[in-house]
């Protein structure tokens, strides 16, 4: 009996320090999102962030979009290669449209899937240095803020899998704003093309000030209606 309790003692001391170790490599944080129709100002889903780090780097996020009636879709990012040009996935469950990009050495896989009986489509690109990937972008704000801070304009290549390329996109500071009393820089992005200006809309996000987080987003979203046209959103993140 002596013999058990020392043994289960000796268990725990080393679950407990196992434990302590997992933690202190590992943690998770979440924050959501809250779409609304950028016309009617109707709710139309929810996107649930989760960021996984390893000592204290991000090295993937998932989100699980939702509305009213269930799940929407899910999304995927992995940050080990890049933060500014990560791999990632998305789906969406009801339709099974498809799209992601998957960078190996030099070159970028982009690939897209219209519906559950279509086939996926893909093609390769060469990566290039200013390649921004999906939520990456965040990223590439926060490695270049001094510069949009001073007004001046950045070109960058943002790669598109739904076109399966990438096209050249510029960013700018348009001016600042304040939500839900923070004081936010407000980004304009804008295709870089005349021609592609006549049908690609500018998108609006602000960060904040003071830890340079998301707060709004307004422009096309990733999320489209069931007959798979992309929404229009007023996007606003929430923070725990």
């Amino acid at each position: 009996m002596k013999y058990q309790i020392f043994a289960k003692s000796v268990l725990m001391v080393i679950l407990s320090l196992f434990l302590s170790q997992v933690q202190a490599k590992g943690s998770v944080k979440g924050f959501y999102a809250i779409a609304y129709d950028m016309k009617t100002n109707k709710y139309l889903y929810t996107a649930y962030h989760r960021d996984y780090f390893e000592n204290n780097r991000i090295v993937r996020r998932s989100t699980l979009y939702k509305n009213k009636k269930g799940k929407i879709g899910h999304r995927y990012v992995n940050f080990n290669n890049s933060k500014i040009a990560p791999n990632f996935s998305f789906k969406d469950i009801r339709r099974g449209y498809e799209q992601g990009v998957i960078i190996k050495k030099d070159n970028v896989l982009l690939y897209s899937k219209e519906s559950k009986s279509a086939k996926k489509k893909k093609s390769f690109v060469k990566l290039k240095d200013n390649l921004v990937v999906d939520e990456g972008f965040d990223f590439f704000v926060m490695k270049n803020w001094s510069i949009l801070m001073s007004g001046q304009k950045i070109i960058f290549k943002y790669a598109v899998p739904s076109q399966r390329d990438y096209y050249t996109f510029n960013i700018q500071k348009v001016g600042f704003m304040t939500i839900k009393g923070k004081k936010c820089l407000k980004i304009k992005l804008s295709v870089n093309s005349m021609v592609l200006k006549m049908f690609v809309d500018n998108i609006i996000v602000s960060y904040a000030l003071d830890d340079k987080r998301p707060m709004s987003y307004h422009g096309i979203s990733n999320i489209s209606n069931l007959e798979g046209k992309s929404y229009k959103v007023n996007l606003y993140f929430n923070y725990k």
